[in-house]
Parts: structure tokens; C-alpha cells; sequence
């Protein structure tokens, strides 16, 4: 598949950088380093000034990305999008891991405030 159709950002192509929004930038920015075919994707607090909508796309094109063997590292302060999108969790404090494994297993070894999780029900142990 084309780089920019995974994307859908084939309308963006001849557009001039000014013209554009942050989303799209992002958008942009993204499949400049899939055309490099890359193995591994980091990307840092990529969500993070998009709204929902761009969100989505975003996480829908890593989704494609990971199905077809490409790793996706990603670096958030969102712990509610990490329950609900992550399979595997490094938790970080001051450059040292204190705690990794999968979201559940994480989560539980934080303590971390109900509302987080109430809404996707993971069954942790949380603050209350």
C-alpha cells in the first residue's frame, strides 16, 4: 500500500506547509519517515495537541502499521489511552523503569486515581 493512502493524505501532497493544519502537519511529518521503511516507529507524545478526530486517524494508521509487523513505540503521559491502546506498558520515573508488562498488570502495581479506569473497567487495584 502506498505510503500516502495508508495515510490518507493524498489531497495534502501539493499543499504548502503554511496551508496546512497541525493535524495534518502530523500527518505529513509521518509518512515522510514511513517512506523510509522503517522497523521500529518511536513517535513522543504524538496525540498529544490533535483533536479526537486526529487522534483516531493517527491511531488507526498505527494500528495497519503494527498488523503488518512494524513496531510502534510510543512515548505519553495519557495513561487512559495507554489501558486502552497499548498491549505492553514500560512505566518510567526519572529515566529508570520501575514497572513493565502488559497495561492491567502495570496499572495494578500503580497507584493510580479511579477515574482513570472506570470508564474501561479493567478490574485494577487503583487509589479510590
Amino acid at each position: 500500500m502506498e505510503i500516502a493512502e495508508l495515510c490518507n493524505c493524498q489531497h495534502l501532497l501539493d499543499s504548502p506547509t503554511f496551508a496546512l493544519s497541525g493535524g495534518e502537519k502530523t500527518i505529513i511529518a509521518l509518512a515522510g519517515i514511513l517512506i523510509m521503511q522503517p522497523t521500529f516507529l518511536f513517535v513522543d507524545e504524538i496525540l498529544g495537541s490533535l483533536d479526537v478526530w486526529m487522534q483516531e486517524r493517527i491511531l488507526a494508521i498505527f494500528d495497519q502499521l503494527i498488523n503488518k509487523g512494524l513496531c510502534v513505540i510510543l512515548a505519553t503521559h495519557d495513561l487512559n489511552f495507554v489501558s486502552r491502546w497499548a498491549d505492553r506498558v514500560i512505566y518510567l520515573q526519572d529515566g529508570v523503569v520501575l514497572y513493565q508488562g502488559k497495561p492491567q498488570e502495570v496499572f495494578s502495581q500503580l497507584c493510580v486515581p479511579d477515574f482513570v479506569f472506570n470508564h474501561w473497567k479493567l478490574g485494577v487495584n487503583t487509589c479510590g
